[in-house]
């Protein structure tokens, strides 16, 4: 964001020097400054509006993350996306019965279906059969 607002660098074609109005073929009239201006401007303005989106959602994801994950599966995304653990750190650590990779990754599969239908990305429907829970009861319980 500061790099656009201190983005002062004016082109060869910009500088203040050869500010003047020029008339094109059809006589519209048009200035190479405020273009340039104008363009930085709409350049800020939609990265400000991305970073508002990304907010939102990392507010969304926050939020499902407290409303839908239990205290294990609150470890496991803390241990396998932030931490970055092996699968056999997060079992011995969570004392996940053997050791087994098949239960770790069925478990992560959980989760991360639960996420995409908090994001939207997963029907209803699908949910029901992947998660064997209604999505809309779970959260209505918490």
């Amino acid at each position: 964001m500061k790099a656009l607002q201190n983005n002062t660098t004016p082109s060869s074609q910009t500088l203040v020097s050869s500010y003047r109005l020029r008339e094109g073929k059809y006589y519209g009239v048009y200035s190479s400054v405020e273009n340039d201006a104008i363009r930085d401007l709409e350049a800020v303005h939609k990265t400000q509006q991305m970073i508002q989106q990304l907010k939102t959602l990392m507010e969304l994801v926050e939020h499902s993350l407290e409303i839908m994950m239990d205290a294990e599966e609150k470890a496991i995304i803390n241990l396998t996306y932030n931490q970055k653990k092996s699968w056999q750190y997060i079992c011995s650590d969570l004392g996940i019965q053997g050791l087994e990779k098949d239960v770790y990754y069925r478990k992560r599969k959980q989760i991360i279906h639960k996420m995409a239908w908090c994001l939207g990305l997963l029907p209803d429907e699908e949910a029901d059969e992947v998660l064997g829970i209604s999505p809309i009861d779970a959260y209505l319980e918490k």
